[in-house]
């Protein structure tokens, strides 16, 4: 029988009332025969002492006759004490008679010498010395005594009778012993009894009792019909019906999961429940894709081991689910081997009573960003492109009027251009046109004169340029494959050498991996796509000298994207990469990380103009801090209308 049983717990209670009731009557029977004992004990032995005080008393009287009392008083009181000592020679083992003096000390014991202190007379506190009479419970060395006295006056005596407690209740200790055996023996009997009758009446819940503990562990196929027609009858019916209530709401509710699994593994969404203490318990078909771990591998264990990048939003998972609001963080970057990934975070608390847990979504959001990064892009360089037109017309009148004039002043003051007014001018000026020529080159005016020149050539580089931004210029297009401008190219930058950067492109290891098979080929101008592949080039050979890479290399590939349909290269180099923040500005006008002087801040800004713009392309830039940078340019294989 099973402790938590109902049959238990009925016999339990039914056997506990039963010994509370026997012990309860056994405390009030032993109260009252106790009680019935002293009132019995009480009344004989004042008999006994009413006995000896009359006795007493007689020889009292007969002193007083004697007319002589202070001559026979000792005499009278031995021969009565004589008396007496016959009188209770034949008392009971235990029961002992006392009488004492008003000092307390003992006239006679039929133990004790006269004179002796009364043994219960400094226990009770002399109480025996200051009343008449009465009674009293005492102990002496451990053992318990009950006294009853009363007082002689005449001769100022306390007759006693003292008798330990054991032998005083011991009839009633005899009737509790006897009664406990009797009512133990009733509860045993009583108790099986009544096992076997509870047992006759709960077994049909026991039996309801197991059958629902196995329902409860999914076996739905029990036998519940008991019989009967009384109220166990009607609960197993109850039962019945209810079990097969349930069976038919499983099988709908497996439906129904069923169609909500195929709904959540579906969805593009990363979804991942967590429970409480963060572990998974649920893990849709884009997680198994993105991470490469199954579902029942997933589940049960913590979220950070089985998705790390994920243990530094462990904290925040929390939060949501204790404060049950909706956790969001956007475009979290995230380092890959192609680069930086962009992803959308949503915790989304469960907030069911009683459940603790939540729901997270991932979004990969990178090429969402990117495409945000691009439009940014566009429209600053589309308002930056009508600021460069507006610059470049106003740069271009005083530029050439700078030029035209050192032009003018150089042929006035040369020799070499033997323009007749020059003489005449030198002459009546006191002097000749080859001393103003020997003074010109010993001051180095006509170098000054050719920097300004160079100078101002330079100036009109940077603005037409500037033009290129506000214009599409009409050009010659030409269906070219990307591999061999991708060649052509790197044949021109092998040219490239700077002996004040010591950088030498042929120095560079040039990996290529170029897609197998021809790539189709893309309507471009040849020209202005190698002039953005040669700033990619010289701009990666640049870093990596700066960055002091011993081992400075080119990765480049190219691809086919079907979908797009459109062709792709990269150029990826092992120099120092970009933070985030220059990553995302290199392509604006006259940003440059390059000192004053060095670079203009054009370069990459013109590229971006010529494949977005005149290429409808698109370019961008991969990078990380010590892990190189990669520009991808894609080109469309039908250019559109």
């Amino acid at each position: 029988m099973k402790y938590h049983s109902i049959t238990f717990k009925l016999l339990f209670f039914i056997v506990s009332a039963f010994v509370l009731t026997t012990f309860s009557v056994l405390a009030l029977s032993d109260i009252q025969l106790r009680r019935t004992i002293d009132k019995s004990q009480e009344s004989i032995y004042e008999e006994k002492i009413d006995g000896i005080l009359g006795l007493l008393g007689s020889y009292h009287q007969r002193l007083e006759k004697t007319e002589l009392v202070d001559v026979y008083e000792q005499d009278f009181k031995k021969k009565a004490l004589e008396n007496i000592a016959q009188v209770v020679q034949n008392q009971k083992d235990g029961v002992e008679l006392l009488i004492l003096d008003h000092e307390g000390n003992l006239v006679f014991s039929p133990r004790l010498p006269p004179g002796t202190p009364a043994p219960l007379a400094g226990i009770s506190d002399r109480k025996i010395l200051k009343s008449e009479q009465g009674s009293f419970d005492y102990k002496l060395n451990g053992v318990g005594y009950w006294c009853t006295f009363k007082r002689f006056a005449p001769w100022e005596w306390r007759i006693a009778y003292t008798l330990p407690l054991d032998y005083k209740y011991a009839d009633a200790k005899t009737f509790f012993s006897f009664m406990l055996f009797i009512m133990v023996g009733i509860s045993l009997t009583a108790t099986i009894l009544l096992s076997c009758v509870v047992a006759q009446f709960t077994y049909p819940i026991t039996r309801l009792t197991d059958i629902s503990a196995r329902m409860a562990k999914g076996d739905l196929d029990q036998r519940i019909n008991l019989g009967g027609k009384d109220e166990i009858g009607i609960l197993a019916h109850s039962f019945e019906l209810m079990r097969d209530s349930i069976k038919e709401k499983i099988s709908r509710l497996s439906s129904l999961q069923n169609y909500l699994s195929n709904i959540i593994d579906s969805m593009p969404s990363v979804l991942i429940g967590v429970d409480g203490h963060g572990k998974v318990t649920q893990w849709n078909k884009t997680a198994e894709q993105a991470t490469g771990i199954r579902a029942g591998t997933a589940q049960g264990q913590p979220l950070s081991d089985v998705l790390p990048k994920m243990a530094s939003q462990m904290q925040q998972i929390f939060e949501s689910i204790r404060t049950r609001k909706v956790h969001r963080k956007r475009k979290n970057p995230r380092p890959s081997e192609n680069g930086i990934h962009y992803e959308d975070v949503t915790i989304y608390p469960l907030i069911d009573n009683g459940v603790e847990g939540a729901v997270i979504r991932l979004d990969d959001v990178t090429e969402k960003v990117r495409l945000e990064e691009m439009m940014v892009q566009s429209e600053k360089m589309l308002s930056v492109g009508g600021l460069a037109a507006g610059m470049a017309h106003e740069i271009n009148n005083p530029l050439a009027s700078m030029l035209q004039t050192a032009n003018v002043m150089k042929s006035r003051l040369s020799m070499d251009s033997k323009i007749d007014a020059n003489i005449r001018a030198a002459e009546q000026a006191g002097t000749s046109m080859e001393a103003i020529q020997a003074f010109m080159e010993s001051r180095g005016i006509f170098r000054m004169i050719g920097t300004i020149n160079q100078s101002g050539r330079r100036v009109a580089d940077i603005v037409d340029n500037m033009l290129s931004f506000a214009r599409k210029e009409e050009s010659q297009i030409s269906l070219n494959v990307v591999e061999h401008l991708l060649d052509k190219t790197l044949d021109l930058a092998a040219t490239d050498y700077n002996l004040k950067k010591e950088y030498d492109f042929k120095l560079i290891r040039i990996t290529k991996a170029y897609q197998a098979g021809d790539t189709p080929k893309v309507p471009c101008e040849s020209s202005k796509i190698q002039q953005v592949l040669l700033n990619i080039f010289r701009n990666g050979a640049q870093a990596m000298q700066e960055f002091g890479q011993k081992e400075p290399e080119f990765i480049i590939r190219t691809w086919f994207q079907t979908k797009e349909n459109q062709v792709c290269m990269e150029i990826r180099d092992n120099g120092p990469g970009m933070d985030e923040k220059i990553r995302k500005r290199v392509f604006e006008p006259f940003y440059t990380t390059k000192p004053v002087g060095v670079g203009t801040g054009l370069g990459l800004s013109v590229s971006y103009f010529i494949v977005k713009e005149n290429h409808d392309g698109d370019i961008r830039v991969e990078s990380s801090p010590g892990k190189g940078s990669a520009f991808i340019i894609c080109l469309p294989v039908e250019k559109k209308p």
